[in-house]
């Protein structure tokens, strides 16, 4: 295996503690990520061998997780400063720090809960990376989250305003926005529009609740392919009920 390609395969292996405690009925899916190709490049194995394996199925399943968290971020670099960076769902190594050194430099044009992203992203690679800036950055990062980060329930006390909440569901009661998908096709989802209507009142998405556009090809998706094809969400994701 190309040197270039063995901090997918270390990922792999820090992963592998954390994987242990899924649930262990967890399933492979027919298209795994791209990071999980290569782990199973790696130890030689098939999608069929590593279905029955019970490690490996957990590890494959938390590089899904972690191919879906990097895919996020870029969307949202994308969507917020129209920067696109394709090189952070890279498996070359060079092309990863290349990402890291491009995050570094917007970094603080980013809002709190992209930041936080990037934080994580550079939690999973700029130590294996051995790139003394990414390195730099990232003790840098954590130091101050170590310090200053409010828990979840604290920022939402903070910037949650329910009125603001409220007003804009009772103006968005009976229309779309354009910035979420329409899911009439789907048989309507409440969950969507109660997301909406706490996004638009201050609650920062983050973690596995957030919703972002990729593309404008399905607006109103009417199944959950087209559904994946337009829209950013986790799997499952409480931010919306019909998928």
């Amino acid at each position: 295996m190309c040197k270039r390609t063995i901090i997918c395969v270390v990922l792999a292996a820090a992963l592998l503690a954390a994987s242990l405690n899924l649930p262990a009925k967890a399933s492979l899916k027919e298209e795994i990520s791209p990071y999980s190709k290569v782990y199973l490049e790696s130890v030689g194995a098939s999608l069929k061998e590593a279905e029955a394996d019970v490690i490996m199925r957990e590890t494959i399943a938390s590089l899904d997780d972690l191919y879906r968290s990097d895919q996020t971020l870029k969307t949202a670099l994308a969507v917020s400063l129209g920067l696109d960076i394709p090189s952070m769902l890279s498996l070359d190594k060079e092309e990863k720090i290349h990402a890291m050194h491009l995050i570094t430099m917007h970094y603080e044009k980013c809002d709190s809960d992209i930041k936080y992203q990037i934080y994580l992203f550079f939690k999973h690679y700029a130590q294996d990376s051995q790139d003394e800036e990414s390195i730099r950055f990232y003790q840098q990062l954590k130091e101050y989250y170590n310090h200053n980060t409010l828990t979840r329930t604290e920022s939402f006390k903070l910037n949650f305003n329910p009125t603001q909440a409220a007003s804009w569901a009772y103006s968005h009661y009976d229309s779309f926005d354009s910035n979420f998908p329409n899911c009439t096709n789907l048989n309507g989802d409440c969950t969507n529009f109660v997301s909406q209507a706490l996004y638009y009142g201050g609650m920062e998405m983050h973690a596995n609740w957030y919703c972002y556009k990729l593309n404008n090809t399905y607006p109103a998706p009417a199944n959950t392919t087209q559904l994946d094809y337009s829209w950013s969400l986790s799997d499952p994701s409480p931010w919306i009920s019909c998928a």
